[in-house]
């Protein structure tokens, strides 16, 4: 998976045009981004609800009505980062593709779903916890989006349960529920400066969704 280069902790996800007003300008484009990144950080520390667009604009360090240059509304920066992480999240997890049997692409869908998180911190928190907050059309478009993802996931449980690799009783609804809700998870409680590195996050999230799948060995006779 491709790795985000971070500045002051914010991973620089390409962000959608659809919320930002476009510039033409390379300043502009870098104004942009610093926006972005500035709603992001400010959104996990106050909560969209509780941040004013002043409280963003003192963050980037520009005048309130200069941000009117750039969005409309508060929505527009909560858009704005919410369609960056979905659109990255689901074009970046795709070594799992490469792989042939059916728990190693499990296993690879899980790495980069949680590595990603790792990388992305900041902006997958705002995601996961703030996006219910966007208007109904925006959200519609982006559970769409999320339902695609989640469903590719879901595939591979199908394909692990109909080669006889998991164990009995598996669904594959439920047990993609059960995964997601296991790495999506990791915001709530992953710190950086924690006892496990981001390779050991990794590995155990891995691990657990694994053996809550495998079949058990059966011993040669």
């Amino acid at each position: 998976m491709a790795q985000n280069r971070t500045t002051n902790g914010v991973a620089e996800l390409p962000v959608s045009g659809a919320a930002i007003k476009s510039g033409r300008s390379a300043r502009g484009a870098d104004r942009r981004r610093k926006l972005i990144d500035a709603a992001a950080l400010t959104f996990r520390a106050k909560g969209y609800d509780a941040t004013s667009l002043q409280d963003i604009a003192d963050a980037v360090g520009i005048q309130k009505g200069s941000l009117y240059h750039y969005i409309e509304t508060k929505e527009d920066l909560l858009y704005s980062v919410v369609d960056a992480v979905h659109t990255e999240m689901h074009t970046a997890n795709s070594a799992w593709r490469e792989a042939e049997a059916p728990l190693d692409r499990i296993r690879a869908f899980v790495e980069g779903h949680v590595q990603f998180s790792i990388d992305n911190l900041v902006y997958a928190e705002v995601y996961f916890r703030d996006f219910r907050a966007l208007s109904e059309e925006r959200k519609t478009h982006i559970i769409a989006a999320r339902d695609r993802y989640e469903g590719a996931l879901r595939s591979l449980v199908e394909d692990a349960i109909a080669q006889g690799v998991v164990r009995e009783g598996i669904t594959p609804a439920m047990a993609t529920r059960v995964l997601f809700g296991m790495m999506n998870w990791l915001y709530y409680w992953y710190r950086p400066d924690g006892p496990l590195s981001p390779e050991e996050i990794v590995a155990a999230i891995r691990d657990y969704a694994l053996a809550s799948l495998q079949a058990p060995v059966v011993p040669a006779p």
